[in-house]
């Protein structure tokens, strides 16, 4: 019996099923602390800043390939010499670094500093959003001051694979070929 192609060619749709791959996105969340033309905040070791970011993924995230938090900031001596240290960490605690130096001994001036955030922080995936709470703490004695201008997070990610409409149609063209293959094979045989 000659078997027409057309199961060969349905084989083929069935098994180039392909999904759509998107170029990397980058979302950014950036705080801002102070009010009106007032584009900063100062505060001391008493009473801490505590900051979240929230972040969402549309389409949501397959993978993250970088996550960074950008805190621009002055003040701070960087130095348990003279009395004062700061540091970064999450609200959970877990610590992701120290500040550097951003002030002078006559002059303070504010310093741009960049964190790689772990990979262990990052949400699970596939994840349409994203909050991560953030909070300074000083590390020494005595009563010190940080002001801060504006706080960044930027994640760079993959969205989740999506099946092509192209993709779907050909499929779906490919079961009503077969089908229709099946019933016309089945009037051949009852005759």
């Amino acid at each position: 019996m000659n078997r027409p192609p057309i199961l060969g060619l349905l084989l083929i749709l069935l098994f180039s099923a392909a999904t759509a791959t998107a170029a990397p996105i980058t979302v950014i969340d950036t705080f801002q602390w102070g009010t009106g033309s007032a584009t900063d905040q100062t505060f001391s070791d008493t009473s801490p800043p505590l900051w979240t970011h929230t972040l969402n993924f549309s389409p949501a995230a397959g993978s993250i390939t970088d996550a960074t938090l950008e805190l621009r900031h002055k003040g701070n001596v960087g130095s348990a010499f003279f009395g004062e240290v700061w540091a970064l960490s999450t609200q959970g605690n877990i610590a992701l670094g120290s500040l550097s130096n951003s002030s002078l001994i006559i002059f303070n001036y504010y310093t741009t500093q960049t964190f790689s955030l772990p990979s262990f922080l990052l949400p699970a995936l596939p994840v349409g959003s994203w909050t991560l709470g953030l909070r300074l703490y000083e590390t020494t004695g005595g009563t010190d001051f940080i002001t801060l201008d504006y706080s960044k997070l930027s994640v760079t990610y993959e969205p989740v694979a999506t099946p092509e409409p192209a993709t779907l149609t050909l499929l779906g063209s490919g079961f009503a070929a077969a089908a229709l293959w099946c019933r016309r094979r089945q009037k051949r045989q009852s005759l």
